[in-house]
């Protein structure tokens, strides 16, 4: 699926925050019906070819191996950072696992997960981990979703409750610890390279907030496209 198919996709699922590209007069783009909008300098924007990989300048510190679901004990750095950010924002959180066999999910495996289990000073599922989650997601720029007391939290402020695991006991069912996800430097990379592109053409002017719709988005993406086959 090409970028700018992507950048319609979310489009009209209602997440890009602002107006579509006007197909008639007027309006962003202001091209005539059906045209194809310009690009920002002038020129038409390609809508054939595979999205291509992270093209930006080298990120420090990023995970160059291939992409695998059991990492052998390695956290990738992002995941790595996050938790020396926690360790050292929250040091009340001294118990946080990080790698395990890979199962079902396969997050921890692959180095891209942690669980913060609660201290004693916490009730399972008690309400004050909330501003310590908005925190890490508004500190770490990598993190896409956290589950916490049976909910995802995405990184656009959305949330999806979630069905009741093993049995319903607090640790399947996120109560007595928050997992953090991490989405790759690269794919954070390049979701921003897309916005770049693209959203002067939507008329997006918060464009943090669209970067973070799509970062929300990386492990399922968009209807009709895998984020793991784009990137």
């Amino acid at each position: 699926m090409s970028e700018l198919a992507i950048a319609r996709e979310y489009q009209s699922q209602g997440k890009y925050f602002g107006p579509a590209p006007s197909s008639g007069g007027g309006g962003a783009g202001g091209g005539a019906a059906g045209s194809m909008p310009s690009a920002p300098g002038g020129g038409a924007i390609s809508d054939s070819g595979p999205l291509s990989p992270y093209s930006g300048a080298p990120i420090p510190g990023t995970y160059t191996g291939p992409k695998t679901s059991d990492t052998h004990g390695l956290l990738r750095p992002e995941t790595a950072a996050g938790q020396t950010w926690i360790q050292q924002h929250y040091p009340q959180f001294n118990n946080i696992g990080g790698y395990r066999q890979p199962d079902g999910f396969n997050e921890h495996s692959s180095g891209s997960a942690l669980d913060v289990m609660l201290p004693s000073m916490y009730s399972h599922g008690d309400q004050r981990i909330m501003p310590i989650i908005q925190d890490v997601f508004k500190n770490n720029s990598d993190v896409d979703y956290i589950l916490y007391n049976q909910t995802q939290w995405n990184r656009n402020g959305t949330s999806s409750p979630m069905d009741v695991r093993g049995g319903g006991n607090d640790t399947d069912n996120h109560r007595d610890h928050f997992h953090v996800h991490f989405a790759s430097r690269e794919d954070v990379a390049r979701v921003q390279q897309i916005v770049a592109r693209y959203g002067s053409l939507y008329g997006i002017e918060d464009q943090r907030r669209w970067v973070d719709a799509m970062i929300s988005q990386i492990s399922t993406g968009p209807k009709g496209c895998s984020w793991p086959d784009v990137f």
